[in-house]
């Protein structure tokens, strides 16, 4: 199961993501695995060098964040069946991984550059590219067009936000049961 939110507008107030965003969600993996991996969330074109960005579980349970052709193996390891806080950061060409508001992991390796003309994809690769359907739960997914602090990542662990919050770009709670 994947949800596919094409870009109506609300991201774009973050341009191509070359400048400082953060992306944070929560997510419970569990054991089963397809082919190579599976997608958290997906931004951009697979097939273009550095217009995309996937947080995406490998095999050994690493966290790896794609950019197509240019990924960046993270330092963490992921847990079977552990609800998870992430918060992806980036800033000054500088990208940091935050688990449960504490920093795991950080490159300056890397220049991020999205395709924001493709859909925000949650739960598989991107759209232009089929697989890495991700088995969990997912569910507090926050987009934001400014790179947060750890003091602001952890004050919004627990926080429910409202959806107008100065800064947010993007807002999906997933908690809202049954329905359409």
């Amino acid at each position: 199961l994947y949800d596919q939110l094409t870009n109506d507008g609300n991201l774009a107030h973050s341009g191509d993501f070359t400048n400082d965003f953060t992306i944070s969600l929560s997510f419970k993996k569990y054991e089963s695995f397809q082919n190579d991996g599976i997608s958290l969330i997906s931004f951009g074109d697979a097939f273009t060098s550095n217009k995309r960005l996937s947080v995406y579980i490998d095999l050994q349970n690493n966290i790896r964040v794609v950019m197509q052709n240019n990924d960046w193996i993270t330092a963490y390891n992921v847990a079977d069946n552990v609800w998870t806080r992430l918060s992806l950061t980036y800033t000054n060409n500088t990208l940091r991984l935050y688990i449960d508001g504490l920093l795991v992991d950080e490159t300056d390796q890397y220049i991020v550059s999205i395709d924001d003309t493709r859909a925000f994809i949650i739960g598989k690769n991107t759209e232009n590219k089929e697989g890495e359907y991700y088995t969990g739960e997912i569910e507090k997914i926050s987009i934001w067009d400014i790179a947060k602090f750890a003091e602001q990542i952890q004050g919004d662990m627990n926080l429910e936000l409202l959806g107008s919050e100065q800064n947010l770009v993007g807002y999906w709670k997933f908690n809202e049961g049954e329905g359409d």
